[in-house]
């Protein structure tokens, strides 16, 4: 007759404890995953609005440039009375180039941050998927752990 002795019966029951700590903790990991992915993604929903209010801007400068080629046109037209508005006509052109020019910038640094935010997620559903495997792995041990108690118990009452 096998018996276990109390001071091996609290190192199962402390083991028993560890692992559901640890399956408890891993939980709250992909708890944490869950929340982060949904924060990722209300970035690339402000992040696609940035580029739409960009495209808004862009067409914006485009109809400025253009509308300073026409205003360029006329002074021409003018001759020297049109001096005057041809030197506007050059500002609006320039402050149109400089506008697209710093619209093609923010569009750059916008498409770095939505490709940097898709490879973080595409790593926190990866890293997920891990997490909810090793609480599978762990989960599988309890009723293996409940098994070996209930084994050497039947041992001892034989």
């Amino acid at each position: 007759m096998v018996l276990l002795s109390p001071h091996h019966h609290r190192h199962v029951d402390y083991i028993d404890e560890q692992i559901r700590l640890f399956a408890t903790s891993i939980e709250g990991l992909t708890d944490e995953q869950v929340k982060l992915l949904e924060r990722l993604t209300a970035l690339k929903t402000i992040l696609d609005n940035i580029n739409r209010i960009v495209s808004a801007v862009s067409k914006i400068a485009q109809k400025s440039k253009l509308l300073s080629f026409n205003a360029s046109v006329e002074a021409a037209r003018c001759g020297t009375a049109g001096k005057g508005f041809a030197i506007i006509a050059k500002e609006m052109r320039d402050l149109a180039d400089e506008t697209t020019n710093t619209l093609n910038q923010i569009e750059s640094y916008t498409d770095d941050v939505v490709e940097a935010t898709k490879q973080v997620m595409a790593i926190s559903d990866n890293s997920n998927q891990s997490l909810g495997e090793q609480t599978a792995r762990l989960e599988s041990v309890f009723p293996r752990l409940n098994n070996i108690v209930d084994e050497i118990a039947n041992l001892n009452t034989h």
